[in-house]
């Protein structure tokens, strides 16, 4: 049950009246401010999709800890406590390697992962957590943590800060697309427009038996299952220069026999990756997106078909 009291800002207010000319001040009483929606882990917000990023605005400077609330991050004698804790949910698609980050987010973060093995708080298990994260842009004060997700199961995310003092604007996302077999599907796109889906491959990695895509080694790879709703020439583009990307597209269900059809690493008018080849209805076709060397970030993939 929602802790309404528990969720109570009390802040005292001074208002002003105007009598006679003369400033006259009377104290207009306790102001009360809630915390976010998901402040709770009984609310915690839904994250639909197998990849994607929180839309919702959200800031946890009116967030705190609930009652018996575990530490989301715990290393050696390193223990910090809850303090502004908001909560996410989300349900693996696939039996997986799943990737959350709080990249972007504006303090010093702690994120956690759980599973619910049991009723209340000491029925969580924790799947990992994490403090600071190394993106591609270097050492952060944001955090990411990966583990293996299992299908149909409901994960719930932690994101606090790393102390009481540390609050701001949250930032959540996640790619449930790191293996083969967890490959996200797309749909579309209708004829005469463009479909687009937004990624990160930050934390993805490679499989032990997954080939070199566009004659560069598997580092970041993130996997794509797209179905042709008609026969036609199909277009798939990288768009963001966030970073060097490369395309591959294969058919097959098995990550080690895989049938190339194309790949590409850079265009003639840049480092970024298209690849054009004839789709036949009903085919489904598999699109890796990966970065030339050990590069990753954020990036959006374009596709269309007449």
């Amino acid at each position: 049950m929602f802790n309404f009291l528990r969720r109570l800002v009390v802040t005292s207010a001074l208002v002003a009246t105007a009598a006679g000319g003369g400033g006259a001040y009377m104290f207009a009483g306790p102001a009360y401010a809630l915390g976010p929606s998901n402040d709770d882990v009984a609310n915690a917000a839904s994250l639909v999709g197998v990849s994607g990023q929180y839309a919702p605005s959200l800031n946890n400077s009116s967030a705190s800890a609930e009652p018996g609330e575990p530490a989301h991050y715990v290393n050696g004698q390193i223990v910090r406590p809850a303090n502004h804790s908001v909560w996410f949910k989300w349900t693996a698609h696939a039996t997986a390697e799943a990737v959350f980050r709080s990249q972007g987010s504006k303090f010093d973060t702690v994120l956690a992962v759980y599973q619910q093995f049991g009723s209340g708080f000491s029925g969580l298990v924790q799947m990992g957590s994490n403090d600071d994260t190394d993106f591609a842009e270097g050492h952060s004060l944001q955090s990411q943590v990966s583990f293996v997700a299992s299908q149909g199961q409901e994960y719930l995310i932690a994101v606090d800060s790393y102390n009481s003092t540390n609050t701001g604007g949250v930032t959540l996302t996640w790619t449930g697309n790191d293996d083969f077999h967890g490959a996200q599907p797309l749909s579309g796109p209708l004829p005469g427009s463009n479909s687009i889906v937004g990624l990160s491959n930050e934390g993805a990695t490679h499989e032990i038996q997954e080939r070199a895509h566009a004659g560069d080694p598997a580092t970041h790879s993130v996997w794509f299952a797209w179905q042709a709703p008609r026969t036609g020439m199909a277009t798939f583009e990288s768009t963001l220069d966030k970073y060097d990307t490369q395309l591959a597209v294969y058919t097959g269900d098995n990550v080690a026999a895989l049938n190339l059809v194309t790949e590409n690493d850079n265009t003639p008018s840049g480092r970024q990756a298209r690849v054009t080849f004839p789709a036949v209805a009903g085919t489904t076709y598999m699109i890796a997106l990966d970065g030339v060397g050990d590069q990753r970030g954020r990036t959006v993939i374009q596709y269309s078909l007449p």
